[in-house]
């Protein structure tokens, strides 16, 4: 954890959690770097996550900004945006990761709108079914590499939300989270709920059985189908 994301420290234990605290800084902060990244996070294409959560546009290629979009490209290259985030492994079985960004405050109290928070104010990183983040293959640093990704596109998001629509100001492919997003996950992944149990024996039967299903703070339910990590920090685009 430390080897990856050096400043970050473990600040207490809350039932039983393990909580860390640090800063994740995860656009460069100039011009040409941002609108890479920004322009392969709208793309879905390959981000390299760096130590400590920067990102960069895999073989510093240039992609252009779509649409609407690219009426802001000299906002969008000037933005630095930096997160203190407090983060934890919820270990009894099936384990789960755990995330809240406490400063500058992302909750829906202050994005009503937000197309990617759970329950609880926990930010919405990865797509279960897509078993980018599994226990105990992965762990806390793996899951903050996705978060870094989660967090570029929210500084995106809180810059474009005035002027455009949400599912344009939030940059890449997102999942439901309704019903219908349980429903297309393929039988046998993991629910996305998060709760790491295949889907068939989680959510799934609560649905055909007429319950709602509410995504209750576990962070695994679906924003960013572009990342299955590496152990070099690498994600690679589906």
């Amino acid at each position: 954890m430390t080897a990856r994301y050096p400043i970050f420290q473990r600040t207490r234990s809350l039932d039983g959690v393990d909580l860390w605290e640090g800063i994740i800084s995860p656009l460069p902060g100039t011009p040409d770097e941002n609108l890479r990244v920004v322009s392969a996070l709208y793309a879905d294409e390959t981000v390299v996550v760096l130590p400590g959560g920067e990102l960069t546009a895999e073989g510093g290629r240039s992609s252009s900004l779509p649409g609407r979009v690219s009426s802001f490209t000299g906002a969008l290259g000037h933005i630095k945006p930096q997160f203190r985030v407090v983060a934890g492994l919820v270990l009894p079985p099936p384990a789960h990761p755990c995330a809240y960004v406490i400063s500058p405050e992302v909750s829906r109290n202050r994005y009503p709108d937000h197309p990617h928070l759970n329950h609880g104010d926990i930010p919405c990183v990865i797509y279960a079914p897509d078993d980018v983040w599994f226990w105990p293959r992965d762990g806390l640093a793996e899951y903050l590499d996705f978060l870094a990704i989660w967090l570029a596109k929210h500084a995106v998001y809180h810059l474009l939300r005035p002027f455009l629509p949400v599912p344009v100001a939030w940059p890449g492919w997102s999942a439901s989270h309704a019903a219908e997003g349980v429903i297309a996950a393929p039988r046998g992944s993991q629910c996305p709920c998060g709760s790491g149990l295949p889907v068939e024996a989680c959510c799934l039967p609560r649905i055909h059985a007429g319950h709602s299903v509410e995504m209750r703070g576990r962070p695994s339910l679906g924003t960013v189908k572009q990342i299955p990590m590496r152990a070099d920090g690498r994600s690679t685009a589906h």
